[in-house]
C-alpha cells in the first residue's frame, strides 16, 4: 500500500466517523428539539388555561361591579326614602283612617296576624276612640 492509497483510507476513516459523529449529534438535536416542541405546546395549553380563567374572573369582575352599583343606589334610595313609606305605615293608614282590620292588613300589607293585631290595636278606629 502506498503512502497516497494510506492518506486517502484515513481521509475516508475520518470523513466517515465525522459523519457518523454528526449524524449522532443529528440525533441528539432531534430528540430535544422534539422534547422542546413538547415543552412548548404543554406551555400553550397553560397559557389558554391562564386566559381563560382570567377572562371568567374578568366577566365576575364585572357582574361584582354592577352588583355593587345595584347595592349602592338601593341603599341610597333606602336613605333619601320618607320614613312613612313602608308597608307599616301604610297599614297604620289603612287601619287608622279606613278602619282596616286584621285579616285585611293581613292581605293587603302581607303582614303576620300579630303585626296586624298589633296595628290595629294601636292605630285602629276603635284605639282612636278610646
Amino acid at each position: 500500500m502506498t503512502a497516497w492509497e494510506w492518506i486517502t483510507g484515513g481521509a475516508a476513516a475520518v470523513a466517515l466517523a465525522a459523519a457518523l459523529g454528526a449524524w449522532v449529534q443529528a440525533l441528539r438535536l432531534e430528540r430535544r428539539l422534539a422534547g422542546e416542541a413538547r415543552a412548548a405546546a404543554a406551555a400553550r395549553r397553560d397559557l389558554a388555561a391562564v386566559c381563560a380563567t382570567l377572562a371568567a374572573l374578568g366577566d365576575r369582575v364585572l357582574a361584582l361591579e354592577a352588583r355593587i352599583e345595584e347595592l349602592a343606589e338601593a341603599q341610597e334610595m333606602l336613605r333619601t326614602r320618607e320614613p312613612g313609606d313602608g308597608v307599616y305605615a301604610q297599614a297604620v293608614r289603612l287601619a287608622a283612617r279606613g278602619g282596616a282590620g286584621v285579616e285585611e292588613l293581613m292581605a293587603q300589607c302581607g303582614l303576620s296576624r300579630g303585626e296586624a293585631e298589633l296595628i290595629v290595636r294601636l292605630h285602629g278606629r276603635i284605639a282612636a276612640d278610646a
